[in-house]
């Protein structure tokens, strides 16, 4: 197994132009679920011939439920994801446009942040979230392609579905959850080799 670990990596370090590291924060805008928040990300990029970039990126988001979820809305909620995007570079300019598809694996956690909600008179509480794995689409400008330090924006749309169990009183109950997120970063990258 180490062998094939050993060999994907060497090609795929062969066909790589270069390999870039990078840094974002950004703003989570306000869903149905979750209000507006904060995100952090690292990233590490490899450019390969004709305007394809393969992304790996480590995020953490955090925000809170929104009132328009009666059962979680005084929850604290962050959320932390590996994603793997491809990306596609059209043009060779001096700001270039890239727009892109990836997947993700989002994990979600929540904790009570004040009072506990009450519904009918009885305390209402969240008790799991689901992990699972979700889709993105990304579009972005590279604002200075060809310097070592480069300033990107870039707006990303994140699908998630999962299932949450709250408990009501003293019974439980699982509703399914869309934890789609819209969020605008600046981030600055910077090459390695």
């Amino acid at each position: 197994m180490r062998h094939i670990f050993a060999l994907v990596l060497f090609t795929f370090s062969i066909y790589a132009q270069s390999i870039k590291l990078g840094f974002g924060l950004g703003i989570v805008f306000s869903n149905n679920e979750t209000n507006t928040g904060g995100i952090g990300s690292i990233l590490v990029e490899n450019d390969f011939q004709n305007g394809l970039v393969i992304r790996t990126s480590g995020s953490f988001l955090l925000s809170e439920f929104s009132a328009n979820n009666q059962e979680l809305k005084t929850d604290q909620y962050y959320q932390t994801q590996i994603e793997i995007a491809g990306i596609y570079k059209p043009f060779s300019w001096n700001i270039e446009p890239y727009f892109g598809v990836g997947f993700g694996y989002y994990n979600p956690e929540s904790q009570q942040s004040g009072n506990a909600n009450v519904i009918n008179g009885f305390p209402v509480g969240i008790k799991d979230i689901k992990s699972g794995v979700g889709t993105n689409i990304l579009i972005g400008l590279d604002l200075s392609p060809k310097s070592k330090v480069n300033f990107i924006v870039e707006f990303k749309r994140t699908f998630f579905k999962t299932n949450f169990t709250f408990v009501l009183n003293t019974n439980e109950f699982m509703e399914n959850i869309n934890l789609y997120s819209n969020t605008v970063s600046l981030i600055v990258r910077f090459g390695i080799f």
